[in-house]
């Protein structure tokens, strides 16, 4: 996938031997209700800009796993020509365009590429829930990334953040 070369940087810290595991904090968030804003935005986006400021990535090749919790980020993911008729979208970054498969349903809207090449998985969900404080056009979003790279990583990212809807 486009972002897994700066994950793959990110995680090389991770494959030394003298890294002290860490553990991955139970994070629950309440009152993070979908609303109808929400929803209506959701179902209605064809475009949307998405930004991940907190994040943890793993190596799932060391042992113990190591994780880094509040990786260099932000990052950024564009969507655009989101067609739910044809289950695609546009994927859009400094790197280039991908084409993306699309899932929806009433309280999820997600994006999944698998890189043929290595079997990387990257999947984006879109939830209809505003990002607090409440936002007028920007829902939460989490982008999960499952891949190999160099030698010795097989690396897992979790990143969080919230899409703004551009049309």
């Amino acid at each position: 996938m486009l972002r897994h070369a700066m994950v793959v940087l990110a995680l090389s810290s991770l494959a030394r031997a003298d890294a002290a595991p860490e553990r991955v904090p139970n994070v629950s968030v309440p009152g993070q209700q979908p609303s109808d804003t929400g929803h209506a935005l959701l179902q209605s986006a064809r475009s949307l800009r998405c930004t991940f400021d907190t994040g943890t990535a793993g190596n799932l090749a060391a042992n113990p796993v190591r994780l880094q919790h509040e990786r260099p980020l932000p990052t950024l993911e564009v969507f655009d020509a989101i067609d739910r008729a044809t289950h695609t979208a546009r994927y859009i970054t400094d790197a280039g365009v991908v084409q993306v498969q699309v899932i929806t349903g009433d309280e999820l809207l997600s994006f999944f590429d698998v890189n043929p090449a290595t079997g990387s998985l990257e999947v984006t969900s879109v939830f209809p829930v505003l990002r607090p404080p409440p936002s007028r056009r920007q829902l939460l979003a989490v982008s999960s990334v499952h891949s190999s790279g160099a030698p010795g990583i097989r690396m897992a990212t979790q990143d969080y953040g919230a899409c703004a809807v551009l049309d």
